[in-house]
């Protein structure tokens, strides 16, 4: 439980997660229930975990893993219970696949489709869709880790808004001395 200070009704008090799990050590598991669910870097879905009251949802997520080098997330989003205590409907799917093919490079397609209410979040609906590579490599002795992501996304649904928007992202470090940079 946290507690957010401007929720007038709980006074400030929120339940953050609640949620039955099955767990199989060969296939993965699924989850239904209230709760913290990020994918990837956390740019389209995620939790806000550095506030007080963290961004959770209730939610059906499953984490499929039973094919070896194979990671496939499907979920479902009903409701998004914000940071600021407030609580958004939500008709939200989608699906993270994720293939390991190596130690120094993983690449994860992923479509993700969020539809708001048509109250109070409608213009939040909008579908997503993209890649992501991830991994390490080594020129001469140094150790390099490095993500590139690209996406595309639009309105969709119940939005009033008309807008394409494109992103691109990058990231490379290394450790030199102890030193990441």
């Amino acid at each position: 439980m946290g507690l957010h200070p401007l929720d007038d009704e709980g006074a400030g008090t929120d339940l953050n997660q609640l949620w039955v799990q099955y767990k199989d050590a060969d296939y993965g598991s699924v989850k239904v229930g209230r709760q913290i669910y990020a994918l990837d870097d956390q740019r389209f879905i995620g939790h806000v975990g550095w506030r007080q009251n963290i961004q959770v949802f209730d939610a059906a997520t499953v984490d499929f893993s039973g094919i070896e080098k194979l990671s496939v997330k499907p979920f479902y989003l009903a409701e998004q219970h914000a940071v600021d205590g407030t609580h958004k409907e939500l008709d939200a799917y989608g699906v993270n696949v994720t293939y390991a093919f190596s130690k120094g490079f993983k690449l994860t397609g992923f479509y993700y489709n969020i539809e708001g209410d048509d109250v109070g979040n409608a213009n939040a609906s909008n579908a997503t869709f993209g890649l992501r590579a991830t991994g390490t490599f080594n020129i001469d002795d140094l150790p390099f880790t490095y993500a590139a992501s690209v996406a595309e996304q639009k309105d969709t649904g119940p939005s009033s808004l008309d807008y394409e928007a494109g992103y691109i992202a990058g990231d490379l470090s290394t450790k030199i001395g102890g030193v990441t940079l």
